[in-house]
């Protein structure tokens, strides 16, 4: 065991290197060091204390993005639908930035969640692999069971996102609940897009969303690689709530969004579908100048029975669309609507039949101009909805 006045001393001309060779001496300590050994950790909280601290943690970020960084390549057709190991580099990279972020003023971590946070999604996306490309989001939204286990391989990378995220807001706030709920999610390719929707909820909240963090989003959504797609999804599924987006922007990510809804991931094309149903509510006046086409986007998810999750967020999605549009926009895209609406009345899925009947609810209310039509489709599922009364 090292005295702790030469330990002292080592970190002091570590330090002294660090001022004048940054990139160097931390090349050095993250290849050479022992990663959790006791003095490594503390030469962390060192460089993070110094004046230096916050541009080497900027340097950490950096190279957290670029650890292995294949994402610009398409996935391959034989890659393993498993969690993958991640690479020990981006593990003693991510370790690095979560001791350094304890000793780091809020202020300047805030500074750096445009870098900090998509390298530790970027790494937690590629470890989950595959599976969650498949994985639906649960249909009663905010209900999803977290799914945890031990010696879980994203654990490191999910604890150090809430370690960045806790630096960033009032800790009173952000409760222990939410952040163990939030890891847990993350770290399960079962429930990878729920968590990502609860994290974005809580970037909102601590109004913690920067053009800088959009413009990340809005590339991913041209990623080959389809995670950092479902990623980005995820986000903008729950920012087209409160969307901080300049005007000029707002159409073209609901050209994107609107794309995303014939993705070969049916996930992706159920984020796809709860994004245009959020935007119509937040953003009905730039939604009702081309609520047509979206509209024919849900119509065609409605044909999507092989996944009945997308198939019933894509009717709460029209419930929202129909409210802005009123029938009298929709022309025969309302008779066509209402008629697909009532096939699910008698789905064996109780998701479904509550989707179909707040869509219907919706269509009867706006039906104003189009009443004879409406009042003989009532006649014809009286029984039905009668029973759905008891």
């Amino acid at each position: 065991m090292l005295e702790p006045s030469f330990v002292y001393f080592v970190q002091q001309a570590v330090l002294i290197l660090a001022r004048h060779h940054r990139e160097l001496t931390i090349n050095v300590i993250l290849e050479k060091f022992v990663p959790l050994d006791r003095n490594t950790l503390e030469l962390w909280r060192t460089l993070g204390r110094a004046s230096i601290g916050l541009g080497v943690l900027k340097h950490l970020a950096r190279k957290l993005n670029r650890v292995g960084d294949d994402s610009s390549q398409p996935s391959s057709p034989t890659r393993r639908l498993h969690a993958h190991q991640p690479s020990p580099e981006s593990l003693t990279v991510t370790r690095a930035i979560s001791v350094m972020v304890s000793v780091q003023y809020k202020e300047g971590v805030q500074c750096l969640l445009p870098s900090l946070l998509p390298g530790l999604l970027l790494q937690l996306s590629k470890a989950l692999g595959e599976e969650m490309l498949s994985a639906p989001l649960s249909p009663w939204r905010g209900h999803a069971e977290d799914q945890r286990q031990e010696g879980n391989v994203c654990r490191p990378f999910c604890k150090t996102l809430t370690a960045v995220l806790s630096k960033c807001t009032e800790k009173s706030w952000l409760r222990p609940f939410w952040r163990q709920k939030m890891s847990a999610l993350l770290e399960s390719p079962r429930t990878y897009a729920e968590g990502m929707c609860l994290l974005t909820s809580v970037l909102l909240r601590a109004q913690l969303i920067s053009r800088e963090l959009i413009e990340i989003f809005s590339q991913w959504l041209r990623y080959p690689s389809a995670n950092l797609q479902l990623t980005a999804m995820a986000f903008f599924a729950e920012l087209m709530k409160e969307p901080p987006l300049e005007k000029r922007n707002v159409l073209k990510t609901l050209r994107v969004l609107a794309e995303k809804a014939q993705h070969r991931s049916s996930t992706i094309r159920q984020l796809a579908a709860r994004a245009l149903g959020n935007a119509a509510g937040s953003m009905p006046v730039e939604v009702r100048k081309h609520g047509r086409q979206v509209v024919q986007v849900l119509q065609q998810s409605l044909a999507d029975t092989a996944c009945p999750e997308v198939v019933a967020e894509s009717m709460l999605a029209l419930a929202e669309l129909v409210r802005v549009l009123q029938a009298v926009n929709l022309g025969s895209a309302f008779e066509d609507i209402a008629r697909a609406t009532k096939m699910f009345f008698e789905s064996e899925e109780e998701y479904l039949r509550y989707s179909a009947l707040r869509l219907y609810s919706v269509l009867a209310s706006s039906a104003s101009s189009k009443r004879s039509f409406f009042a003989g489709e009532v006649a014809e599922t009286w029984v039905s909805l009668f029973l759905h009364l008891r």
